[in-house]
């Protein structure tokens, strides 16, 4: 799929979609409950631009498992459901919202702003940033080779595993901050019961309590 995502709300339940030449529908069903919806591009295709892929829901709609996979295109979530997987090559995530469980954002190339409510959050790319602010019963997990960290928000706990970029650690977290970098600053000005900075190169500025 090379498709933009997003969910609205409405009066009603809707599917809208607009595929780029070279793009193919192979399925745009429901069952069991469960929508349905993939798409195929054809043997050496050039795909011009993202698709787009619009789902509308009834206003306080609850959803179970959310899973969106795609090659190239972004997610933009601020709804309620059970849980969220996106797992792309490229594209950029925007999560609001209530998760009862967990948010995971699998993505080579691609940014991740959160300003919801989850259990957890797990972040894992090659090279992206991470603006992470909400509410978090669990844990939050950044993984990235290069990208910068910034947390305002509320969780148990927070780690940020990173080759190179900076992070910036405000908010409120009941248990421990870790931050893991070869090349990277560090600035604290939140509330935690412990800090943990490791670096092979790069500046710390620790207030806070």
């Amino acid at each position: 799929v090379t498709t933009d995502v997003s969910f609205r709300y409405g009066s009603g339940y809707a599917l809208h979609y607009e595929l780029p030449e070279g793009e193919l529908l192979e399925q745009a069903e429901v069952q069991d409950g469960t929508l349905l919806f993939c798409t195929e591009s054809e043997p050496d295709s050039s795909l011009p631009h993202h698709g787009q892929l619009v789902i509308t829901l009834p206003e306080d709609t609850e959803l179970g498992e959310i899973r969106v996979y795609t090659s190239f295109g972004s997610l933009t979530f601020d709804g309620q459901a059970n849980s969220l997987v996106y797992d792309t090559s490229s594209g950029d995530a925007e999560i609001g919202g209530v998760l009862a469980g967990s948010a995971e954002v699998y993505t080579s190339f691609g940014s991740l702003t959160f300003d919801g409510r989850a259990n957890s959050l797990v972040y894992d790319t090659s090279s992206g940033d991470a603006e992470i602010g909400g509410v978090l019963a669990g844990s939050a997990e950044v993984y990235t080779s290069f990208g910068s960290l910034t947390f305002d928000g509320q969780a148990n706990s927070l780690v940020y595993d990173t080759s190179s970029g900076d992070a910036e650690i405000g908010g409120v977290l009941a248990g421990s901050a870790e931050v893991y970098t070869s090349f990277g600053s560090l600035t604290f000005d939140g509330q935690a019961n412990s800090l943990v900075y490791d670096t092979s190169s790069g500046d710390a500025e620790i207030g806070g309590v």
